[in-house]
C-alpha cells in the first residue's frame, strides 16, 4: 500500500479536469461564447483551437506530475 500525498490528488484531480474540459470544448465550441457571451475571434474557431491544445497539454503534465509522485510515494 502507497502513502500517497494531497499533492498527487490534486495533480490527479487537475489533470481529469483539464481531460473533460478538453473534450468539452471539442464537443461543444461555442460554450466559451455562450458562457462569456463575447466572440472573441469572430467565428473563426481560433480561439477553441488554442484552448484545446492549452488543455491537451495541462493535462499532459498534470499525469506526468501525478506519476511522478505515484511512484516516488513511500510504501508500507
Amino acid at each position: 500500500m502507497r502513502v500517497l500525498r494531497g499533492r498527487y490528488w490534486a495533480y490527479a484531480l487537475l489533470s481529469g479536469l483539464s481531460l473533460c474540459l478538453m473534450i468539452v470544448t471539442l464537443v461543444s465550441r461555442d460554450w466559451l461564447e455562450a458562457l462569456l457571451r463575447i466572440n472573441p475571434d469572430a467565428g473563426s474557431g481560433a480561439v477553441e483551437w488554442v484552448i484545446v491544445l492549452s488543455l491537451a497539454v495541462s493535462a499532459g503534465l498534470l499525469a506526468w506530475a501525478a506519476r511522478r509522485e505515484w511512484r516516488s510515494a513511500a510504501s508500507i
